[in-house]
């Protein structure tokens, strides 16, 4: 079986994985095993020189992959004692910024790296885009966080 083929299996068990995953993580090594895979097909290489090429995509792969986590963070100044999978009493206390504003009033938030339509602790206040935020509670009725503003 030609090497080509295993990079592959490889790389598409890699991808398949992310599909369990939420941080895009395993599509960069699936990335790196399918150029791996790529340049096997092209250019008969043994099994030692394969390894290296996968290696060295990979490591630049897991570089950007950490370039592109930590600007994201920096980007949207999240506080990361969030824990997604804690309910919603986790979302209290955070401390975000307002992402979109709708023509209606209505307004999002930014949750880690995601954004989520929230209502404002006050009736009547209007937010800007950039706009930094509290969580405050949780709306019983929408499940949506109740926000204020951060003087």
């Amino acid at each position: 079986m030609n090497g080509a083929y295993i990079w592959l299996i490889i790389a598409f068990a890699l991808m398949a994985a992310e599909i369990a995953g939420t941080d895009f993580f395993l599509m960069f090594l699936g990335g790196a095993a399918l150029f791996t895979a790529v340049v096997t097909f092209c250019a008969d290489i043994s099994f030692s020189w394969q390894c290296i090429v996968f290696g060295i995509v990979a490591m630049i792969s897991v570089i950007l992959w950490l370039l592109r986590y930590f600007i994201r963070i920096r980007r949207t100044g999240i506080n990361e004692t969030y824990q997604p999978n804690a309910g919603h009493d986790a979302l209290k206390g955070l401390e975000t910024q307002v992402t979109e504003v709708g023509s209606d009033g209505s307004f999002k938030i930014a949750v880690k790296d995601s954004v989520c339509l929230a209502s404002s602790s006050v009736r009547g206040v209007a937010y800007q885009v950039g706009e930094r935020v509290r969580v405050v509670s949780i709306d019983p009725e929408t499940s949506r966080p109740v926000v204020e503003k951060i003087s």
